[in-house]
């Protein structure tokens, strides 16, 4: 399909050929980016419920030790998509763009290291809220 494109597009003119290429290009770079943000976002989540489990999951019984996973998945997720679940079936991550991946990613990274601080997650979220804001503001102004 996407050759029958090309080509379609060359028979009607070169500068739309032209279009086309660069569109796919600037696709094609875009969901490589996307899928290497993804990845480094399920890695980083690895190690922060490896800290959740060394450091908060002791405190909850046997059958409670899943409430602070999903509380700290939660607080990212309201943090940068302003919801913590989803309304359908879909990940949010799943779905997300280049740059909220990256916040989700320095988010989980700020919260492992507050975690092993001892802080709550009461006390964590305000902290990891302004250093997003303050991202936000720093990278995308037009966002503020």
């Amino acid at each position: 399909h996407r050759l029958l494109a090309l080509r379609f597009a060359a028979w009607l003119s070169k500068d739309f050929e032209l279009h086309i290429y660069r569109t796919y290009d600037e696709q094609r770079q875009y969901s490589e980016e996307w899928s290497k943000e993804r990845i480094i976002t399920k890695y980083e989540f690895h190690l922060l419920t490896d800290t959740i489990k060394e450091y908060i999951a002791p405190k909850y019984s046997k059958d409670k030790q899943g409430i602070p996973y999903g509380a700290e998945l939660g607080m990212i997720n309201r943090l940068v998509f302003g919801q913590s679940k989803s309304t359908t079936s879909k990940n949010f991550r799943d779905t997300a763009t280049p740059e909220q991946l990256r916040e989700v990613i320095d988010l989980q990274r700020h919260d492992k290291t507050l975690i092993m601080m001892g802080l709550t997650i009461d006390d964590r979220e305000p902290i990891l809220s302004k250093l997003l804001s303050d991202t936000r503001k720093k990278y995308h102004p037009q966002l503020t």
